[in-house]
């Protein structure tokens, strides 16, 4: 990963089937609106959901059931009824982060300044509009590509060479040590800071980054 030594770099690692990212998601939106101009963010995946743990629903069902509650209740988010009523509901919908990992990566061949909201989108439409995260097609069908074309995306995606790409972002995950999602990180003048391990209030996040800038 490269950045410019002069500018700040905030690193948002989060996988697109952890709830608590999607919890944590609009925290990460605000500090992308308020910071934006003056420090770089960029957004790796971390592969939560892959290899031996992609499986059906009904496989965590029960757990995630109240699991999610937990979520509303620190965060002050709301999942969808979709997704409560719908997936849920379905115990054989696929758990797998590999589609929407591979959106991303395609997404960042064409714009990764937006990284941050595209992972925004990528959550919301499993999480609230209840789309499966095994179907790349319904994924890109309900989010905002800020401007990049939805086809150029899709084939991209679809493509051999989004997939070391791709892994590339798992690994660099585990390189940085990253043992749970959200993390996020801030590179500035060669050092690398954690700014939090974990979901928490906008508050907290930007006492902690005033503090180190």
């Amino acid at each position: 990963m490269e950045h410019d030594k002069q500018k700040p770099t905030i690193l948002y690692v989060y996988d697109i089937m952890c709830g608590w990212c999607y919890g944590f998601s609009p925290v990460m939106m605000k500090l992308y609106e308020e910071y934006s101009d003056t420090i770089d963010f960029e957004t790796v995946s971390g592969g939560m959901v892959t290899g031996d743990r992609i499986g059906p629903l009904s496989n965590m069902s029960s757990y995630i059931k109240d699991a999610y509650k937990t979520v509303e209740d620190k965060m002050g988010v709301k999942f969808g009824d979709k997704y409560i009523n719908g997936t849920l509901e379905n115990g054989d919908v696929i758990q797998t982060s590999i589609p929407g990992s591979k959106l991303m990566t395609a997404f960042k061949s064409f714009d990764t300044k937006k990284s941050v909201p595209f992972a925004h989108e990528l959550q919301n439409a499993i999480y609230y509009h209840g789309v499966h995260p095994d179907s790349t097609e319904d994924l890109l069908a309900n989010v905002n590509t800020f401007g990049v074309d939805k086809g150029k995306l899709l084939t991209i995606t679809k493509s051999d060479k989004v997939v070391p790409v791709m892994k590339h972002d798992f690994e660099l995950s585990r390189r940085l040590g990253v043992t749970g999602f959200p993390t996020v990180f801030l590179f500035k003048d060669d050092e690398i800071h954690f700014l939090t391990r974990g979901a928490t209030k906008y508050e907290r996040i930007k006492e902690r980054l005033k503090s180190l800038t």
